[in-house]
């Protein structure tokens, strides 16, 4: 699958529903959604993303869907080329002698103005894959640019507990912890 089409919506979906409804509820809500899915390893962010993203309820409020995934990504450089390659800009080849900084600029420039054309859903699955081996300087720089956007909702999944900073970002963040008794029997029963 290439990394930026939308994962397939789940067969089945168990236990999740309180967290979907309050991620439904800040993504419908009145202010630009800022989500974070914190949770260790297998406890279901990416299916739970996936459920939200396939939600008819937001078809209503975003134009656009967008899935990125941070897997086998290294730095923010990696992110924004899937990113501009999800929305389909060409980019724009730089035979002059500007610096690779100066090229990065307008690699999110391309980036940051795409995503401001329509109202739109972006999911970045594993953020943590960058968040360990980038800068923490470039991580933050790119979500506090990526949540000064008012027409983008913006979902995260990362394991760990804490919330990513910035800390000026309002993030609403389940925690996803294990799944109670009978949901982790059922689920277990699926696989049998």
């Amino acid at each position: 699958m290439p990394k930026h089409l939308l994962p397939a919506q789940p067969v089945y979906f168990i236990g999740r529903e309180i967290e979907k409804e309050q991620i439904m509820s800040a993504l419908l809500g009145n202010k630009p959604a800022r989500v974070a899915i914190l949770g260790a390893g297998g406890m279901g962010k990416t299916t739970l993303a996936a459920s939200v993203l396939h939600d008819n309820r937001l078809k209503e409020k975003y134009t656009r869907f967008l899935f990125v995934t941070c897997e086998g990504l290294t730095s923010v450089d990696l992110l924004l080329n899937d990113m501009a390659e999800a929305l389909q800009i060409k980019l724009q080849q730089d035979r002059s002698t500007a610096s690779a900084n100066q090229k990065q600029i307008s690699l999110y420039d391309q980036v940051f103005t795409e995503l401001k054309q329509e109202s739109t859903l972006i999911c970045v699955d594993n953020f943590e894959t960058i968040w360990d081996h980038d800068s923490k300087h470039e991580s933050e720089r790119f979500l506090t640019q990526i949540a000064s956007i008012s027409s983008l909702a913006l979902l995260v999944t990362m394991r760990g507990i804490q919330r990513p900073a910035p800390t000026q970002i309002a993030w609403s963040k389940p925690l996803l912890s294990p799944l109670h008794e009978f949901d982790a029997f059922t689920a277990n029963r699926l696989f049998e």
